[in-house]
Formats: structure tokens, sequence, C-alpha cells
């Protein structure tokens, strides 16, 4: 990531999902998969946080000094806590104020990790 001296492609955080990892596979022989690929009806998606987590760790050591991946995968499930009520809009879930602080807490401590890493 280094490498790339802040100039990422556009579809970098895009790929397709591996057979193994793939939702239909027990209904798609993995040579189906494949021509599905080839053909265009099976195409990249974004990635996960936690995937581009992954790959953080893989390449910039210094994140390793700050965090561990597990402290940082926590603080996203963390920050991300209520957000699918929020998001779909379901109305019966109260939100308390310090749950609302706590996210900006985690929001920040995970930010700070982008200020030791080169992008």
């Amino acid at each position: 990531m280094h490498k790339s001296k802040g100039a990422l492609k556009k579809d970098f955080y895009k790929e397709i999902v591996p057979y193994d990892d793939f939702n239909l596979k027990k209904y798609m022989s993995e040579n189906q998969y494949h021509e599905a690929i080839a053909s265009g009806l099976i195409q990249s998606d974004a990635m996960s946080v936690y995937k581009i987590i992954k790959y953080l760790y893989k390449y910039d050591e210094k994140i390793k000094a700050k965090y561990s991946k597990r402290k940082c995968n926590d603080l996203v499930t963390k920050i991300r806590k209520n957000r699918n009520n929020l998001i779909h809009g379901n109305k019966n879930v109260e939100i308390s104020y310090q749950d609302a602080l706590n996210q900006i807490k985690y929001f920040e401590q995970f930010m700070s990790l982008f200020n030791t890493i080169n992008l």
C-alpha cells in the first residue's frame, strides 16, 4: 500500500469472492462458477471492512505495533453497534447518549490507527 503513494486504483477495494466463500456454491459447480465470472454474471464486489483490515495488517508493520488485529475488528464491531437499526429505520430502537459517545470514541481510536501508517 505504501508503494502506491496514495494513488490506489478505483477498484482496489473490489474483489470476486473465491468459490469456497461463494454463497451459492451448493447450487453451482466450480466450473459453472468460473464460467459465470468469465461471462460477467458474477462480478467483483466491495470487500468488508474486516477484509480491508486484514490487508492493512499484511502490508504495514506499524499497525501491528499500535493495535492487534482483534482489537481493530472489535473497534469496528463496536462502531457498527445499532447500525442496522438506524439504517433500516427500526422505530422501536432506543439508542442511549452514552452508546453514541462510546461509538464516537471507538471511531476516533480506529482512525488514529491511520495516522501511523503510510497509505
